[in-house]
């Protein structure tokens, strides 16, 4: 299971406590306690001070007529490490028109360390094509990071031919701008603009994710639902989970199930209609044994998952395994094994679900 989806997962069916914040991981996110922005999109790019370089050819500087995507990352960090073949297929594709690609890692809190990021680096060598660099005295991690007021990982930092800073976010995000800045034609001052406006949502959106946390500890569901209306508004995209949230609330803390299938109708085919992860926590709600819903559309859920099952290739587990669910609460235990089997391949966990439908299967057929 992919760390977002996993956490999304988790918000919708582990306790009030768990925050949005949590349901994305690989966000980089805002906080009420995030430190002052003083680096940002259009700003010259700091010095690049490296004591060590553990893989590729060393960089003494950001030198003028280069492109450089500098990230962020740590061995601890599941984002990251999922990142981090696309960034080497970057380096791949843009190499000869002038891009480098830099991983930067340092100590911190959580148990990274240089040794460890050699041990992975030497286990996996193929994941990744491209230079590596470990930041012992965090100088230019936190010329980059603390600079940029950014409090997550993975976080990347892409720098156009001229030294100035193009984009600052997730790698995930990066193509787009990175293809303008590889053929000169970006725009720095409306990349600029596009950056403060999303920075100041982050912070909005920090302030509205204590709201919320608060609101569902005390099972404010009026208050949730409020608050979840506001970060949809601020951003539909980043806080996508808010609709999964919402949905679960109406049907199981306010027996508003007509309104919640409404809700989610309208969103899936408007603002949330390419968020996979949250249709695919829909459908899981609706298909829980766990959850109090008294209606459950099996066909809306086997939609809204064969649509995140589109989206996200077939290779989510728990996408794969909620079909399968549904399937079999329709059942078509053929169909239930079928992508049970799926999903047993990518995650060994759920071959005891497989197993149950196989037999449930042989015994139908008797």
């Amino acid at each position: 299971m992919s760390i977002q989806l996993r956490f999304v997962f988790l918000a919708l069916s582990v306790c009030a406590t768990v925050t949005p914040t949590l349901a994305f991981e690989s966000a980089p996110a805002r906080t009420a306690e995030s430190p002052a922005q003083t680096l940002a999109v259009g700003d010259a790019a700091p010095a690049l001070v490296v004591e060590t370089w553990l893989k590729g050819t060393p960089v003494e500087a950001f030198a003028p007529g280069k492109v450089y995507l500098v990230d962020v990352f740590a061995t601890w960090c599941g984002p990251c490490i999922r990142s981090a073949p696309h960034l080497g297929e970057l380096q791949a594709k843009y190499e000869d028109q002038g891009l480098v690609v830099i991983g930067l890692s340092s100590v911190d809190k959580r148990g990274n360390t240089r040794r460890a990021v050699e041990k992975m680096l030497a286990d996996k060598p193929e994941l990744m094509e491209y230079a590596v660099a470990w930041d012992k005295e965090r100088t230019t991690t936190n010329a980059l990071m603390t600079a940029a007021g950014r409090t997550s990982i993975p976080a990347a930092f892409l720098i156009d031919r001229n030294g100035k800073i193009a984009f600052i976010g997730h790698p995930d995000q990066v193509d787009g701008v990175l293809a303008q800045v590889i053929a000169g034609t970006h725009d720095l001052s409306r990349l600029s603009s596009d950056y403060k406006t999303r920075f100041a949502n982050e912070t909005r959106g920090a302030a509205l994710q204590q709201e919320y946390a608060e609101a569902f500890k005390k099972k404010d569901w009026p208050g949730v639902l409020e608050v979840a209306d506001k970060l949809l508004a601020l951003d539909a995209a980043k806080f996508g989970v808010m609709a999964a949230m919402k949905f679960r609330v109406l049907v199981r803390e306010l027996d508003a199930c007509d309104k919640g299938y409404t809700f989610v109708k309208a969103h899936f085919a408007g603002p949330g209609k390419n968020d996979w992860m949250a249709m695919a926590a829909v459908a899981f709600e609706i298909v829980d044994p766990g959850s109090k819903i008294k209606s459950r559309d099996l066909v809306y859920a086997l939609e809204l998952c064969n649509r995140a099952n589109d989206m996200a290739g077939g290779k989510e587990a728990p996408v794969l395994d909620t079909i399968a669910r549904v399937h079999y609460m329709q059942g078509d235990l053929e169909k239930a094994v079928e992508y049970a089997e799926k999903a047993a391949a990518l995650e060994k966990n759920l071959v005891p679900t497989l197993e149950r439908y196989r037999a449930e299967l042989a015994e139908k057929k008797k």
